[in-house]
C-alpha cells in the first residue's frame, strides 16, 4: 500500500520502501533459521542430546553417520551438519562452544563416524 502511494505521487522513497521490505523479509527468515538450529548439545558417552528452543532429541552415538560443513565454508561461518541414521540431519550453530572437544569425543565413541570438511 505504501509502495502504491509512493509510485502514485512520484516519490523518491520507492527505493527505500523496497529495501526496507527486503530487510524485513530477511529478518523473518533469519528468525526462522535460528529456530531450526540446535542451540545446546550434551554428550555423556553413550547418547548425545540436541536441544532446540522448543524441543529436544536424544540420539545414540552409534546412530551418527557423519559430521560435515559445506565445502565453500572457508571461514567456518556456516552451520555444522550431523547426519543420523534414524533422525535425518541435525544442524548446529557455526561457533558452538567446545566443538572440537565434542567432535573428538564423538569420534572416540564411534570410530565409524565420518568427519567431512571439519578441520
Amino acid at each position: 500500500m505504501l509502495l502504491l502511494a509512493a509510485i502514485a505521487h512520484d516519490a523518491a522513497s520507492v527505493a527505500l520502501i523496497i529495501i526496507g521490505g527486503l530487510w524485513c523479509v530477511m529478518g523473518i527468515l533469519g528468525l526462522r533459521q535460528f529456530r531450526t538450529l540446535a542451540t545446546f548439545v550434551t554428550f555423556d558417552g553413550k547418547v548425545i542430546e540436541f536441544r532446540w528452543p522448543e524441543r529436544q532429541l536424544v540420539v545414540p552415538v552409534g546412530d551418527l553417520v557423519a559430521v560435515s560443513r559445506s565445502r565453500w565454508d572457508l571461514q567456518r561461518v556456516s552451520w555444522l551438519k550431523i547426519e543420523t541414521r534414524s533422525n535425518g540431519v541435525v544442524r548446529l550453530p557455526p561457533r558452538l562452544d567446545n566443538v572440537i572437544e565434542l567432535l573428538m569425543a564423538l569420534k572416540e565413541a564411534n570410530p565409524e563416524l565420518r568427519l567431512v570438511n571439519v578441520a
